[in-house]
């Protein structure tokens, strides 16, 4: 019998011990007691010869294999199960990654929220000021008639003043609520930016927008019959910051469609001229200065455009749908297979 590990050798001859020693050590025990020699060169019977020839086989096995490389049944089973244990260390590892990325992306909506409604809080502050010097004055009109130069140019007991108190508290008012109303709003769209049905949006304009303004960026895979993209983090940081929005608000109601269908959209939006699709942004920030003293909400600064690539990069690695390039770049280069 010809014998291909050591599990089948202690198997077939009943030894329970480990240690490939103490194996080669039993089998030899075994092999002199039927061994020939004990019986004037001849075999008692064919059954002694056959175990002798199967035991100088299993031994013959030991000594030509390396032994330091041959594992045991329960030594193989404890490798298999420090793998389990090496891939779920490595899922959850991934997870934590995945929530500690999302976190910090928290961390940076929040800050983003907060310098939004400090870029109003000049304009609040002063209007308050304006207006309650406006009403100090009308309510307390004696404070003009004892200045020389006020009581010449200001008449508080004028219907005309009154009227123009009214006018400033209003606008005032006005003010502060439209500026509450852009500061929710913006605090809405930015939380938005955390969630997984944005970044898809995001991802999938993204796409569309890189295969029709830099088509060299997509190849086809006749293999799978698929698109290949090839771009890098700091293409998508640029798509964010620049193209996210005006994008959005433009094919929005195309992003049920595939990505085929999408980008074809873009593609003829803009009578396929790549130079448009590239200009369109500064177009639509050209309309945004109409906006003059209120910022638009949900407006993306370079940090926050950073933090909401790395999630979604983060989220493609962990579930294997893009692989690194061996494009040698300044920057990791990632390859997606598409429609």
């Amino acid at each position: 019998m010809e014998f291909t590990s050591i599990e089948e050798i202690k198997e077939y001859f009943g030894i329970k011990s480990d240690d490939i020693e103490e194996i080669r050590k039993q089998l030899k025990i075994l092999l002199s007691e039927i061994h020939p020699d004990r019986n004037g060169g001849e075999y008692k019977n064919r059954k002694q010869q056959r175990d002798y020839e199967e035991l100088s086989n299993a031994i013959t096995f030991i000594d030509t294999t390396n032994t330091s490389l041959v594992l045991t049944r329960n030594e193989w089973t404890s490798v298999l199960q420090k793998i389990e244990d090496l891939a779920i260390f490595k899922t959850k590892n991934d997870f934590i990654t995945e929530d500690e990325i999302s976190k910090q992306l928290d961390t940076s909506i929040n800050t983003s929220v907060i310098r939004f409604q400090k870029k109003h809080f000049s304009y609040k502050v002063s209007s308050l000021i304006a207006v309650t010097i406006i009403t100090t004055l009308w309510t307390f009109p004696s404070i003009v008639e004892g200045h020389k130069i006020l009581k010449r140019l200001i008449y508080p007991d004028s219907l005309e003043f009154t009227i123009f108190w009214l006018i400033s508290l209003t606008v005032t008012s006005m003010l502060w609520l439209y500026a509450k109303v852009l500061e929710k709003k913006d605090d809405i769209i930015k939380k938005s930016y955390n969630l997984e049905s944005t970044q898809n949006s995001i991802f999938k304009l993204f796409l569309a927008w890189l295969r029709s303004a830099y088509p060299h960026s997509t190849s086809y895979q006749t293999d799978v019959h698929k698109h290949s993209y090839s771009f890098t983090k700091d293409d998508i940081v640029n798509f964010i910051l620049n193209y996210y929005k005006p994008f959005y608000r433009e094919f929005n109601t195309e992003l049920s469609n595939t990505d085929f269908e999408l980008y074809q959209s873009i593609y003829q939006h803009f009578d396929k001229d790549k130079k448009k699709i590239i200009e369109f942004s500064n177009e639509q920030k050209r309309k945004r200065h109409l906006f003059l003293i209120f910022k638009e909400p949900g407006e993306i600064d370079i940090e926050l455009a950073q933090k909401i690539a790395e999630v979604i990069i983060g989220k493609l690695l962990t579930r294997k749908l893009v692989v690194l390039s061996n494009k040698r770049t300044f920057s990791e280069t990632y390859s997606f297979l598409g429609d």
